[in-house]
């Protein structure tokens, strides 16, 4: 599988282990918290000129200086569920994770995860070929980082 991000406004594409862990690494630690990446694993290099999509579709929009990102993965159709990380312990000050360029909308706060942790989940991702990693909280929200699911102080999330 080749795992393909946008990074820094251009497609990137990984296929061996050290090109792969150096691609998330970059993803999550040398981010740009105004730009979301875009991230798939296929059987080819994905970019924007690609005619078959991936299943599972993995957006990660990181904030290295305050130590957080946000997550959002959902399957890629038009009636899929998606779903965002959830922290119940969010920081106490909005971090500005952008969900969307195009529409300079933001991420939720209680969406927002320890840097390690999101990598950790990026790694998941690509060792689950695309599946949604099971060691974050997920809502269900939506393509713009919003909560949608109703929260209360019982409500279930979901690990996995």
């Amino acid at each position: 599988m080749i795992l393909s991000a946008v990074h820094d406004g251009r497609w990137k594409h990984a296929g061996t282990p050290d090109e792969i862990e150096t691609l998330l690494h970059e993803l999550v630690y040398r981010a740009d918290p105004r730009h979301p990446s875009d991230v798939v694993l296929a059987d080819l290099p994905f970019d924007d000129t690609s005619v078959d999509h991936p299943a599972q579709m993995f957006r990660v929009s990181a904030n290295p200086e305050a130590g957080v990102a946000a997550l959002l993965w959902f399957l890629n159709s038009a009636d899929a569920q998606m779903w965002v990380s959830y922290n119940p312990r969010p920081p106490l000050e909005d971090p500005w994770l952008a969900s969307d360029v195009d529409t300079a909308r933001y991420h939720d706060r209680f969406t927002a995860i320890p840097l390690s942790q999101a990598h950790a989940a990026l790694k998941q991702f690509v060792a689950g070929d695309g599946q949604r990693p099971s060691n974050v909280q997920w809502v269900t929200g939506d393509y713009y980082g919003r909560i949608t699911q109703a929260l209360t102080p019982a409500s279930p999330v979901n690990a996995a």
